[in-house]
């Protein structure tokens, strides 16, 4: 018997610089019984990401992990989705318009959220460090989560990759 998907934790990046004319990098976890069950990640670049010649912004990569995240899910899916993007947030949450997001990503946000059941969806702090961690909150009172830091993780590590794969054989000089 497989263990029933509790909870989904999302992340997005970017590449150098915030927007990234090189692009972004997203990440999803499930988690179960303080587990994790199955976890994503990869990366896109601004053609990929419906802004050809253009850039990819934080705010995107965060909403693009969000919606992966959602589309791995089975329908009627009930739970909580916890991100470190207020942006993201809001716009899960219908309290916020979709301003520099490409229509095909807005269209799949809202079939998803339509298509799972009952999405909770929390805030977290960003880049806890070991004391936030350990107390289970930052300063500031947000949660924080052994989770998002691997989403995080794995964010960076798909961002050094497509760093990576554009430079010229032999490396920068």
């Amino acid at each position: 018997m497989s263990a029933i998907i509790e909870r989904v934790y999302a992340d997005g990046g970017v590449c150098l610089k915030n927007p990234s004319p090189i692009g972004g990098s997203w990440a999803w976890l499930q988690v179960a019984h303080d587990e994790v069950l199955r976890e994503a990640s990869g990366h896109v670049t601004p053609g990929q990401a419906g802004f050809p010649g253009g850039t990819v912004s934080n705010n995107f990569t965060e909403l693009l992990a969000a919606v992966l995240a959602l589309e791995a899910l089975p329908d009627g899916w009930c739970g909580t989705l916890y991100t470190d993007s207020q942006v993201t947030l809001y716009r899960l949450t219908g309290s916020r318009k979709f301003g520099g997001i490409p229509e095909p990503l807005r269209r799949r946000c809202q079939a998803q959220l339509a298509r799972v059941g009952f999405v909770r969806v929390v805030l977290l702090g960003g880049h806890p460090s070991r004391k936030d961690l350990a107390a289970g909150y930052r300063r500031d009172g947000l949660p924080v989560s052994k989770f998002n830091v691997r989403a995080d993780e794995l964010c960076g590590l798909r961002a050094r990759e497509l760093a990576a794969s554009l430079q010229p054989a032999g490396g920068a000089p």
